[in-house]
């Protein structure tokens, strides 16, 4: 589920609000490690347009790791947000894919693994994905 709607009241336009944390360390939503939105985020946000429909998006990720208390206006930032417009072309992209991981479900084949998503994949024992 969407974490909130930004309503701009003259014209009662609608923004989907999804708010991020990044647990490892304040770098993380820094400009050089982060230089747009994570795909996985993205491709959320395009379901949440097929199911709502709607299609701007604001993701801002908060760093729960924070720069010293003593370092004032020299603090590193913790948040970042990034602006997401999805398209029809997004959309077509996310239900063929979703289609044919369908299509593979029902032949019986199991999809290659996605070796970065396996940390916390509750199904590594079946595919051997890593520990």
């Amino acid at each position: 589920m969407m974490d909130g709607q930004l309503i701009y009241l003259p014209d009662m336009s609608k923004l989907v609000f999804e708010f991020k944390t990044k647990s490892t360390t304040i770098a993380s939503v820094g400009t050089y490690k982060m230089r747009e939105a994570m795909p996985s985020h993205k491709f959320q946000c395009t379901a949440y347009s097929l199911i709502f429909g709607m299609d701007e998006f604001l993701i801002v990720y908060e760093s729960v790791a924070k720069d010293s208390w003593t370092k004032g206006a020299e603090a590193k930032p913790d948040m970042r947000a990034f602006y997401i417009k999805v398209t029809d072309a997004d959309r077509e992209a996310l239900l063929d894919f979703l289609a044919e991981t369908a299509r593979k479900f029902y032949a019986g084949e199991l999809p290659e693994a996605d070796r970065e998503k396996c940390l916390f994949c509750v199904y590594k024992a079946q595919c051997g994905g890593v520990a």
